[in-house]
């Protein structure tokens, strides 16, 4: 089996294999392709005009027949046979690996490796589909990894490839078919999202009906300019002593629909111009004793580190968080903040801001306001 294949990173979740040669509309009125050797040249193809695709794999089935009595090497047509049929297997045969429920002393890497022709033709591929629709535990010393540079899938395994995978990875997570899905870091456990050192960036989607709970002793980091999302019907909840980290030029963005809910003594900490951005239709739950925690470089000056509560987005209050760090909350015009009791920030010390109102802003309180240290407005 002569295999040719150039320009083709097979890191699809799924494609479409037409058995015949005809599906390259190949510019030729021969029916039988006689010089089909020349398509393993596939930018000579290309540039000679003779198909409008960017890309095609295929091989040369050196099978001889006769039509009408002449001798051909080629059928107008391919018949679908056990040597097509273990070439199609190298396209499609991949490992599939998925993580399992409960993740516990052990870490799982999502990534992707690219396999070389080599790879292909001794069916050594591993595949992880970017998607968890199914209820997952993280453990004690159980760490979920998304675009971590190491190996992919479960990382002791040795004979795992490396991550190869030099794009924004993005993960969906997604109702199953029945029931909400439902992602727990519990106490020890850890969900880490990008690789900070080695400039891997990672995406995460939590979409309709689908629940993150960050337990007390759980951890989710978000590294240097990845982001996690939250959609639509998706919810995101620390808990008492949970925390929810992000570090450099990352994001965590609030959708229509989506809610951030921050309980007593969970913490959302924010480090090196990250940000929670409350997009319109957002909402951000804000329980008495939650701690937010921005903390940009040096705390005896303002910081960048912000939650942004845009035009349309939603603040619910219901009661005084504790402000440990020198970022702050932004108020957009046309905001929407209901409180349930006295409203109340406290800055870290005098100086420092705490809060802003952007440009247009009027910030409505209908009950009692305490604010203190800080440089408040």
């Amino acid at each position: 089996m002569r295999i040719f294949e150039k320009g083709l990173n097979w890191n699809f979740e799924s494609f479409c294999f037409i058995p015949t040669i005809s599906a390259l509309k190949l510019n030729t009125e021969d029916p039988y392709y006689t010089n089909i050797s020349n398509l393993e040249d596939i930018e000579k193809t290309k540039i000679k005009g003779l198909t409008q695709l960017n890309h095609y794999s295929g091989s040369l089935e050196e099978k001889l027949f006769y039509d009408k009595g002449n001798k051909f090497w080629n059928e107008d047509h391919v018949t679908l046979n056990k040597r097509l049929a273990n070439y199609l297997k190298t396209l499609v045969g991949y490992l599939n690996y998925i993580v399992t429920s409960p993740l516990e002393n052990a870490t799982f890497n999502f990534g992707s490796n690219n396999p070389t022709i080599s790879d292909l033709n001794n069916s050594i591929k591993v595949k992880i589909r970017k998607l968890i629709n199914y209820d997952l535990d993280i453990l004690e010393g159980g760490n979920l990894w998304i675009n971590k540079q190491n190996k992919i899938g479960y990382i002791h395994d040795k004979n795992n490839p490396m991550n190869g995978y030099s794009q924004l990875y993005e993960l969906e997570v997604n109702q199953d078919c029945v029931d909400t899905t439902l992602l727990t870091i519990k106490t020890g456990g850890k969900f880490l999202i990008g690789d900070e050192l080695n400039g891997k960036k990672a995406l995460v989607r939590f979409n309709d009906s689908t629940r993150m709970i960050i337990q007390a002793g759980g951890k989710v980091v978000v590294e240097s300019e990845s982001s996690v999302h939250i959609n639509s019907g998706g919810i995101v909840t620390i808990e008492r002593d949970g925390m929810l980290q992000a570090g450099l030029e990352s994001k965590v963005i609030v959708k229509k629909g989506g809610i951030l809910r921050i309980m007593g003594l969970g913490v959302l900490y924010l480090t090196d111009n990250a940000e929670v951005i409350v997009e319109d239709g957002g909402i951000l739950m804000m329980e008495p004793g939650a701690i937010f925690r921005p903390q940009d470089g040096r705390q005896d000056i303002d910081g960048k580190c912000r939650i942004r509560i845009s035009k349309g987005a939603k603040l619910i209050y219901k009661g005084a968080w504790k402000h440990e760090g020198n970022g702050y909350i932004q108020f957009d015009k046309d905001h929407i903040l209901i409180t349930h009791q006295t409203f109340g920030i406290r800055g870290i010390e005098k100086g420092i801001r705490f809060m802003r109102l952007n440009t247009g802003c009027n910030l409505k309180i209908l009950q009692d306001v305490i604010l203190g240290k800080g440089s408040g407005l």
